[in-house]
Order: C-alpha cells, then structure tokens, then sequence
C-alpha cells in the first residue's frame, strides 16, 4: 500500500527592529526561533545595514542565515508503477517493470541507500550600494553570496541486478526499479544585480521612464552524491547531467530594458529581454555519445497600450513575444522520438506570441 500519513505541528517566534545607530548609519536586526514536532529547534536571523555617504550615495549589506525543513510531500509520498520500455536516444532504453518510490524512512528503502532527510539550512550574505543623484534618477548594484546545505532532490531510477536483488530481500519481488528523496548536494550560487531607473520629463509631451536590470550569476554543486552500493552492486543516485543542469542549464545572465511613455490618459509599455546561454545536459553515457548542446542568447519583445476611459474603467491591448520568437530547436539526438522540438528548459517557453486584450474596473 502507497497511502499513508504525515503530520507536523510547527510553533514560531519573529522579532525585527531598527535603529539609528547614528544619523547617517541605520542597522536591522531580526531572529525567527521554530520548533518543528519532527525536527525540533532552529534558530535564525538577518543583520541588515545601510550607510549614507551623502543624499545621493549609500551603502548596504546583509548577512542572514535560513532553515528549510523537507516538505510533507517529500517525507510522506510513496508510488507504485509500471514502467513500460520508451525510446530516447539521449537517455537509452528503460526497461519494462514495477518502479517503486520510497518514503526515505521506510525501513525497505534503507537497502537502497535512503535515510531519514536532514533541513536544508542556507548561509548568505549580500553587499552593495544605492546612487540617486536626483529624484528622477537611480542606481542599485548589490553583489550576493549564497550557500544552501543538504538540498532534498530525488534521486535517478536505480536500476541493475543489486536493485532487483534488493528488491526481493524486502518482500517485493517483480519490481526493477527504485527512487526517493534525499540530501543530494550542496549548491553555492554567487551573482551581481544592477537595476537602473530615469524618469524624462518631456515638457507637456508627457513622460517616458526607462529602467534597465542586469544579472549575472554562478551556480556551483558539491558534495554530490553520484553513486550508492546496492547489494554489492554500485549503482548511479545522481547522474553527471543533472549536475550540469544546476551549473549550465539557466542562462548565466540576464537583460531587461523598459520604457513606459505615459501622456494624459495614455500609456505605451514596452520591454525587451535578452537570456543568456544556456545548456541542454544530456544523460551521460548514451549509446550516441554525449549530446548537450547550448542554445543561443534569446530576445523577447512585449508591448502593451493602456487607456484610462474614467476613474473607474481602464482598457489595454498587447501582446507578450510580439515578435513571435521560438528558441533553437532541438538536434535530432536529442528529440524523445521526434516529438519535442524545442527545449523544455528555455527561459522564455516555446509558445510563441500571446496577444490579450482587457478591461479593469478601479474602485
């Protein structure tokens, strides 16, 4: 049987202030105490701080900690399937059987190499600084440092003759395959963000605000645990592209420009993204080789009118991808029998242009 329950009961205390340490330095400091039923106690905090220069230039910084205890669904859910055979010339043949996925503490699953999961716990901080030369004008750029511990991912379909032994061992013969969640890495992620704002008074021609964000950022795992000893046998938990996904397969930078042109009861919006490369990480060991592949820099462009009727009834027409731009396809290696042109894990879809039009009633 797969049903099952999961009960938590959690209590919690948050406490925030800020000070004035002196007229131009101001810190925050805030503290979060939890009791989990299940996990017991945790306590964790922030400790924000900004300095003014001047009025138009200051500094700001943060250092926090974080606590994520494992969800219900992953402590709680356990399937039971038939896995019929498919073909994928990036990830090979699956063969035909009864897959099972563990609660990590089903005492079963301890010959597959599940333990009960620990939280996941995070350490950040950030520092960076706030220039507005004018009331119409302003740059933030903050720089940002984060580490998670003991992420919860699942793990690969372990399969092999130490599987199916293993299988038998605990009572359920005819299964061939097994999964649950576990403590699979810890991820350290590293970037800047720039966000840029100016407002242009076009005297009685109305106004045009222009923004600009900006982002870079690098995700690095470690401590992965790629394999685990299944009756003797060593089997994969964690394949190498799915490593590769967290590390290449988001684009590493991101771009987004904006103008609003605003004139008496009209507005015109527009914005225009830009993603980065990114990568597709195919299964490692495939029969072909390996097939990753990068997919180009994408550009999308939005656009939407605005006309306030009244104070009560607003109307707007746009269109999101007005240029009707698709990613790169897929190489054909990569395309589950054909059927998947483009990547799933494009930034932006594979939908192509959506024109709306509609009216909000202000109250």
């Amino acid at each position: 049987m797969d049903g099952g329950t999961v009960r938590r009961r959690v209590k919690g205390v948050y406490v925030g202030a800020e000070t004035d340490v002196t007229e131009k330095f101001q810190i925050g400091i805030t503290a979060r105490l939890e009791d989990y039923s299940d996990f017991g106690d945790t306590l964790n905090g922030k400790v924000s701080g900004r300095y003014e220069v001047s009025s138009a230039l200051a500094f700001r910084g943060t250092v926090s900690t974080g606590f994520h205890a494992p969800s219900l669904g992953q402590l709680g859910t356990q399937t039971t399937a038939f896995t019929s055979n498919w073909n994928n010339t990036g990830l090979g043949l699956a063969a035909p059987g009864q897959t099972r996925l563990f609660r990590p503490n089903d005492p079963r699953a301890a010959v597959f190499g599940a333990k009960p999961l620990d939280p996941e716990k995070s350490d950040s901080f950030s520092l960076g600084f706030v220039l507005t030369p004018d009331t119409d004008t302003s740059l933030t750029v903050d720089a940002y440092y984060l580490k998670i511990k003991d992420q919860v991912i699942i793990t690969d379909a372990l399969r092999g003759d130490g599987v199916t032994s293993a299988f038998t061992s605990v009572g359920l013969p005819g299964f061939t395959q097994a999964s649950y969640y576990f403590n699979g890495w810890d991820t350290t992620t590293t970037g800047i963000d720039f966000v840029g704002r100016k407002k242009l008074r076009l005297d009685g021609a109305g106004t045009l605000d222009l923004s600009l964000g900006l982002s870079f950022l690098n995700t690095k795992a470690s401590k992965v645990k790629n394999t685990q000893t299944v009756n003797g046998t060593t089997v994969t938990v964690v394949n190498d592209f799915r490593v590769r996904d967290i590390e290449t397969g988001i684009p590493k930078n991101k771009l987004v420009l904006g103008a609003r042109y605003s004139y008496g009861d009209w507005t015109v919006d527009s914005t225009v993204t830009r993603y980065g490369k990114y990568t597709y990480n195919a299964a490692a060991g495939a029969a072909n080789g390996n097939h990753d592949q990068t997919f180009d820099p994408e550009w999308y462009v939005d656009l939407n009118l605005g006309y306030r009727v009244n104070n009560h009834l607003r109307l707007e027409l746009g269109a999101q991808n007005l240029f009707n731009q698709y990613p790169d396809k897929y190489d054909t290696t990569n395309r589950a029998s054909g059927i998947n042109p483009y990547s799933f894990i494009a930034p932006n879809g594979a939908a192509g242009r959506f024109v709306y039009a509609g009216a909000s009633l202000l109250f």
